[in-house]
């Protein structure tokens, strides 16, 4: 008896020992192959080459563990079909997300039939940084300041135009959210997508439009659109002469988009605390965040919970400017 009792403890012993050391083991060898990136956009854009460039500097750091992150664009839908994707991937931290301001923030504000839940479809990774809009105009309009514009504007209401993406478009709810602040009469004309918006402020076929460095700093820096303000919490780098609109005497007044990475709901703590070191070690390179900088947008990092409180922010920022303002979308 006393053999047996001793044979039992043992076993019993080796066991929990086994039950223990597995997961721990597991999660020190994970990842073991390529982990994938989604990007719900086109490739070439600014949202595909923020993300390409995270790719590359952790491929180049061997940030996680070797192993690459290769990017994989899946467009439609203004982002909600490579979102989809990932929120029913397998939650195992091999798919992960590179969202936007608009599928975190303001597709969910203007989508009746939103295929994911911004929220309880995913787990918050790492926010990589905030994208401020510009507030740009056609140079034949005789304003050079927000303050000149709205006087413009008071003095001939309905008689301006702003362009944006197309209906329910994060630059459009940016400018609707503009308008409310400040009561002035503009007409929206929307347009199929970020470049012909910009083609349409640049012909004078509307007079003006909140945008991204990315793609219409090269404009401003040739003379072919007139930078006003941007909407930050302070100057930008690529745009230091260039008042925020907090200076120009709207306090309240910030827009822009931002680049976050989620993986799919129920992904293991451990693995999300892992990427979100690795990818906070990419964030803190000098030449990863100057190449940002250069691309306009302003580099971030943080925690898992930062990203989570960014996105619950700018869902009941866009909600609430849509019921308030009675928009509706097809």
């Amino acid at each position: 008896m006393k053999i047996r009792a001793r044979t039992g403890t043992a076993w019993l012993a080796f066991a929990l020992t086994i039950v223990t050391l597995t997961p721990r083991a597991h999660g020190d060898t994970w990842p073991e192959r390529p982990l994938r990136l989604v990007v719900p956009f086109p490739a070439g854009g600014a949202v595909d080459s923020a993300a390409r460039l995270v790719a590359q500097t952790l491929a180049e750091q061997g940030a996680l563990r070797g192993q690459a992150l290769v990017v994989e664009n899946r467009a439609g839908a203004s982002g909600s079909i490579g979102t989809q994707s990932v929120a029913h991937a397998t939650a195992d931290g091999q798919t992960l997300l590179f969202a936007t301001g608009s599928t975190h923030g303001t597709n969910p504000a203007v989508m009746a039939r939103l295929p994911y839940d911004p929220v309880a479809s995913f787990a918050p990774v790492i926010l990589v940084a905030s994208t401020p809009y510009l507030l740009l105009v056609h140079p034949s309009i005789p304003a050079r300041s927000l303050a000149e514009l709205l006087a413009l504007a008071r003095k001939n209401p309905g008689r301006l135009n702003y362009a944006s993406y197309g209906p329910g478009s994060s630059n459009h709810l940016a400018t609707e959210l503009l308008r409310a602040s400040t009561r002035i009469d503009i007409v929206h004309v929307p347009y199929k997508g970020g470049a012909p918006a910009i083609a349409g402020l640049v012909a004078g076929e509307v007079q003006l439009l909140l945008d991204v460095w990315s793609s219409s700093g090269s404009h401003a820096s040739a003379g072919r659109m007139r930078l006003l303000a941007v909407a930050s919490s302070q100057r930008v780098p690529f745009a230091p002469e260039t008042p925020t609109f907090i200076e120009a005497g709207m306090p309240g007044y910030r827009a822009g988009t931002f680049y976050g990475i989620f993986a799919p709901a129920g992904t293991p703590d451990a693995r999300v605390a892992l990427l979100n070191e690795a990818l906070n070690r990419v964030l803190e390179q000098a030449d990863t965040r100057a190449r940002l900088i250069a691309q306009g947008a302003e580099p971030a990092g943080g925690t898992p919970e930062q990203l989570a409180t960014r996105v619950s922010e700018e869902i009941a920022l866009w909600r609430a400017l849509v019921r308030s303002q009675g928009l509706a979308f097809d």
